[in-house]
Parts: C-alpha cells; sequence; structure tokens
C-alpha cells in the first residue's frame, strides 16, 4: 500500500484521509468532537484536517465543546473537505431562544435534514429567588426568572412547602405562577433553586 509505510513498532501514515480514521480507531479520538468556533449565535464546526465529509447527512451526528453561550436564534456553519452552507441549530424542532448552548459544556447534535437537532445539553439551575409580583392580599399572579422543568420546582409560602396543579395551592404555566389565594403583604413566598 503506498499510503502507508510499515516500521517495527510504529506506522506512519501519509494519506491525509487515513490519518483520522487511524486517530479514530487506534487512539480513541474521535473526529465528529470538536470545540465550536465563530460568534454568538453563529458556530463554526470544523473537522480534522483531510475530512472527506463534503456534505451534511441525515443522521449525522457531532459532539462540540461549546465556546460561547448562544443569546438566541443559531445557526452552524460546517467545514469538512469544503466549507458548507450554514443550518440552524434548534431545539425540539424550535429555533434556540437563548441559553440552550453554555459556554464550557458539550453539546451533542444530529442533522435531520434540514437543521441541527440539538439532542442534549447540561441542566441549567436557578438560584434561590423571589417570584416577581405584588404581595398585597388580591394579587394571585406571579411570575419567575425562567420556566421550571416540570416538577423541579419547590415553592414556599412562610416557610410551608406549597403543592402544584389544579385544585392545589398554584398552578404553573411556562413562568408565570398562579396562586389558588392571594398572599398577604405580610407573607413570604421564595422558589427554591429549580432547574429550568
Amino acid at each position: 500500500m503506498a499510503d502507508t509505510q510499515y516500521v517495527p513498532k510504529t506506522t506512519v501514515i501519509t494519506s491525509p484521509w487515513i490519518q483520522p480514521v487511524n486517530d479514530a480507531v487506534y487512539k480513541g479520538v474521535d473526529p465528529n468532537y470538536q470545540t465550536l468556533g465563530g460568534l454568538v449565535n453563529a458556530y463554526t464546526f470544523t473537522f480534522p484536517s483531510g475530512s472527506l465529509v463534503t456534505a451534511l447527512t441525515a443522521g449525522m451526528v457531532i459532539r462540540a465543546n461549546v465556546n460561547i453561550t448562544n443569546t438566541g436564534v443559531a445557526t452552524l456553519v460546517v467545514t469538512g473537505a469544503t466549507v458548507l452552507a450554514p443550518v440552524p441549530i434548534v431545539s425540539k424542532g424550535a429555533a434556540l431562544s437563548g441559553s440552550e448552548l453554555l459556554a464550557g459544556t458539550i453539546a451533542e447534535m444530529q442533522f435531520d435534514g434540514t437543521s441541527m437537532q440539538l439532542l442534549g445539553s447540561a441542566p441549567r439551575f436557578a438560584p434561590t429567588e423571589i417570584p416577581a409580583g405584588a404581595m398585597n392580599g388580591a394579587n394571585t399572579s406571579f411570575t419567575l426568572t425562567h420556566s421550571p422543568r416540570t416538577g423541579y420546582l419547590s415553592l414556599h409560602l412562610n416557610g410551608s412547602l406549597l403543592q402544584s396543579g389544579v385544585g392545589n395551592d398554584y398552578t404553573i404555566t411556562a413562568n408565570t405562577i398562579t396562586m389558588a389565594t392571594a398572599p398577604l403583604a405580610t407573607d413570604v413566598l421564595i422558589a427554591a433553586p429549580y432547574q429550568y
């Protein structure tokens, strides 16, 4: 084989496309894992030198160390053997809105034929907060900074844990809490740290 020169205890690969295969198979280096480049909301992913990727194919998965947190709708430009057209990055079929890609975390994305679907990301946690809204004995609507994941909110009134759900202490839709009974001005309403 002209592309490989065998030497005792060492193999030198001179073909540019075989080296990434050798690295993946024998060194455990995943060519589909890279650190994202680019700017906020306009990310780039570059395969190793010698890549034969000339198009994104449905089902292709990449893993990336996120370089900067997104602040809204985001796109990804992939470079393999050529620079490919930008594609949108989406989560559960919807455009990103902000903080779905967190700097310093690993994101896994799969091309679905038109966009990169975000498969997973690190969980995000909100600190303890006092929901916004007037505590006056009449107001029942309060808002949180973020929309908690279902089942991840612990809401406390004067130190007592409240029960969520219709017919209980409160309901929540997105980041809006609706209390069954309006808290008094002397009450203390606190949301414990929650995942969103």
